[in-house]
């Protein structure tokens, strides 16, 4: 089947297709898998996968100017897609420490783990379903063994903003709208609402994914938990803002409480109605 592009719709200098030739001397090595001999079979076995079939540092990973990952970050969390993918490297706070093979291999099976995060939702929704969904237990097991082998990336605990001192907005509205469902202290109920505190999408470096939940709410993906519903049309951008820096700065979370209203009317008005 043949599909002509009459028009090239992409901006400068990426509409010029000899550039791509400067963007491979720099970004792109040809070449085939080595296995490492001083590591299992397993772990080799989800190097391949991960790094290769799987390509998940594209998405993972911050890029520079050109479009190319920073490869001293690689999987340390990027924005796609007008999401956040967050941190997979063993970091305590924004990555996969507290996670076990086991849990690891069942969210990428099916897209939730108890007591863990929510369902998987923004282009993550698409992959477990269109692929990880259909991977064999031992493919599932060995990319899960590779990814906690990741070390973590220190640079999402340094040089960003001071914590705004002021939280009492927050503290009042997190109390108003969310302590029934989520609790006091963010622990969540077991098997039913997943926890805010020492969770990976509360602490991620790009707080978008949070606003959008915020914002749309999720749908019950699995027999796990319970939908949550959407605040869009009860909190405005102000109070939004104020609920998720609350958040993301209590219970032991310690990420920059760096929302905006600006952030969170933009993300308004990209809603799709519904996160997954």
């Amino acid at each position: 089947m043949k599909n002509a592009i009459d028009v090239n719709h992409l901006r400068f200098p990426f509409d010029l297709r000899w550039s791509m030739a400067v963007w491979r001397e720099l970004y792109f090595a040809a070449g085939t898998y080595r296995p490492d001999a001083a590591k299992s079979v397993a772990w080799n076995r989800g190097a391949y996968l991960v790094e290769g079939l799987g390509h998940c540092a594209d998405c993972h990973s911050p890029r520079n100017l050109l479009g190319g990952i920073e490869k001293s970050k690689d999987f340390a969390g990027g924005p796609v897609d007008g999401w956040f993918a967050p941190d997979l490297t063993s970091d305590i706070v924004t990555g996969l420490r507290d996670w076990t093979v086991d849990e690891i291999a069942t969210f990428l099976k099916t897209g939730a783990i108890k007591g863990k995060t929510p369902a998987a939702f923004g282009p993550m929704a698409e992959v477990v379903q269109n692929s990880t969904s259909y991977l064999t237990d031992a493919d599932l097991n060995a990319m899960a063994e590779y990814l906690k082998s990741i070390p973590p990336e220190s640079r999402l605990r340094t040089g960003l903003k001071t914590p705004d001192p002021t939280r009492q907005e927050g503290v009042k509205l997190y109390l108003e709208y969310c302590r029934d469902c989520h609790q006091a202290k963010g622990r969540g109920l077991s098997g039913i609402i997943p926890p805010l505190a020492d969770n990976g999408t509360v602490n991620a470096s790009d707080p978008v994914d949070i606003i959008k939940i915020v914002l749309s709410g999720t749908q019950r993906g699995d027999n796990l938990r319970i939908p949550m519903p959407s605040f869009e049309t009860y909190l405005n951008d102000q109070q939004i803002a104020d609920i998720v820096n609350y958040v993301r700065t209590s219970w032991g979370n310690k990420a920059v409480p760096d929302v905006t209203t600006s952030m969170v009317a933009k993300l308004r008005q990209t809603s799709s109605g519904g996160a997954r």
